[in-house]
């Protein structure tokens, strides 16, 4: 069915009229001319909505600057104002020094003045797809076990962030490769220097401060430092709707969690 015209009656005369469709107001650019010193910056008194004014760091790439607007012409948001600001947050969390962080990490595993307290670390991977580097790992763990000490196992293949740290550890100009060990926050060394120390009685010397410990694994995780999310359950997501999900932020980019008891 046809919709009928609008029309007006004039006495015994019909005549139609064609009433015109309201334009939209013109869109018109915010400036911050707008605003008197007085008034709160943040309020645009014309239209009563609410403009949230960007820090100067949230502004600094193009993309951050676009201006999100409704029908009526008010700004209702910006661009990638979120991603722009989780950047930021995550390069000024970067631009803590390499020397800080490696002093940092010194600083946890040392041994106090009593020699207790120190932390042996063994830089591996559980992938067996590559035997010699894996078969080499075994041996590393298996020699250092064989002395009753507790390792802290960092597989690179569970946690990229391990990855990243042993090559800042390494230095630029050497070669990231498993195993590594480091006594007290000290570089010992890969496989062949483990055996050669092991074979010499040295190994056994540098651990004699260690405590000997009658349980070597851990008996939640079985000596890998991860276990499952306890939030997400290694799926990742944390909140399911019909508009998507959420990333948890819990569990690391597998899923996984550091142990509660040896982690």
């Amino acid at each position: 069915r046809k919709r009928e015209r609008p029309c007006i009656f004039i006495g015994h005369r019909t005549e139609l009229v064609i009433i015109p469709r309201p334009q939209p107001p013109a869109m018109t650019t915010l400036s911050t001319n707008r605003f008197s010193s007085s008034s709160d910056p943040c309020t645009d008194d014309s239209d009563g909505e609410f403009i949230a004014d960007l820090p100067s760091f949230m502004t600094s790439s193009p993309a951050a600057k676009r201006e999100i607007r409704s029908k009526r012409g008010t700004v209702r948001g910006f661009e990638n104002k979120v991603s722009n600001s989780l950047a930021t947050i995550q390069k000024r969390e970067s631009e803590e020094t390499q020397s800080q962080r490696l002093q940092r990490l010194v600083e946890e595993e040392r041994a106090d003045a009593d020699g207790r307290g120190g932390k042996i670390v063994v830089y591996m991977t559980s992938l067996s797809a590559i035997r010699e580097t894996y078969q080499q790992c075994r041996v590393v763990l298996l020699t250092l076990r064989t002395h009753r000490v507790r390792v802290h196992q960092k597989d690179i293949m569970l946690h990229d962030e391990y990855y990243e740290e042993l090559k800042e550890r390494l230095g630029s100009g050497e070669e990231v490769t498993v195993p590594q060990v480091f006594v007290n926050g000290h570089h010992i060394g890969g496989q062949t220097e483990i055996s050669a120390l092991n074979e010499t009685g040295a190994l056994s010397n540098l651990l004699s401060l260690f405590e000997k410990q009658a349980q070597m694994d851990c008996g939640q995780c079985g000596a890998k430092g991860f276990v499952p999310c306890f939030w997400c359950n290694g799926s990742k997501k944390s909140i399911r709707n019909r508009y998507g999900s959420l990333r948890c932020t819990v569990c690391n980019e597998n899923g996984l969690q550091l142990c509660p008891e040896c982690g």
